[in-house]
Parts: C-alpha cells; structure tokens; sequence
C-alpha cells in the first residue's frame, strides 16, 4: 500500500518507509506545528491526495496554470527577439 508524506509529498509504495521518513522531516513538523489536523498519517494522505489533488479537474487546472506561465514567458522572450532585432534609428537623418 503506497504512503505519501504531508509535509513535504514524498511518495512512496510503502507505508512503513514514509512512516519512518515523517519522523525526520522538517516539513511535516512544520506542518504539525502549523496545522495538526492537516499533518494526516501516510495512508490517510495518501488516499486525501489521490481524491483530491490527482482528480481530472485538479490536473486540468494545474495543466492550464503551466500553460499560462509558459505562454507568458515565451511572450517575454518574443518581445526581446524583436527589441533585439529591431532596426535602429538611421543616425544621418536628423
């Protein structure tokens, strides 16, 4: 049965090993520190994230986040492409 840890998402196809692994990390005690009822065992985790982070819709809003940010800086780069190359002023004309 896989595990997943709260703290910082380290999956892994055993609970044993992310059992052992929340004992040591920073994240989850932050996290507990924070919010204990969010700091959940490895298998509870787990299932919460397949339920509601791995759904169709989550996947699809984080698809289109990505997209945005990669359009955004590929608009960026085209608008220094074209400063780049842009043709300057003709300095005999004044």
């Amino acid at each position: 049965m896989p595990g997943r840890c709260a703290g910082c998402g380290k999956l892994d196809s055993a609970i044993k090993r992310v059992a052992e692994h929340i004992m040591a990390c920073d994240d989850f005690l932050a996290l507990w520190r924070r919010d204990p009822d969010k700091a959940l065992d490895p298998k509870a985790e787990y299932e919460r994230w397949r339920r509601e982070e791995m759904s169709k819709e989550a996947k699809d809003k984080r698809k289109a986040d990505r997209l945005a940010v990669r359009f955004a800086e590929l608009d960026r780069q085209r608008g220094r492409q074209a400063e780049r190359w842009r043709t300057p002023p003709d300095p005999l004309e004044d």
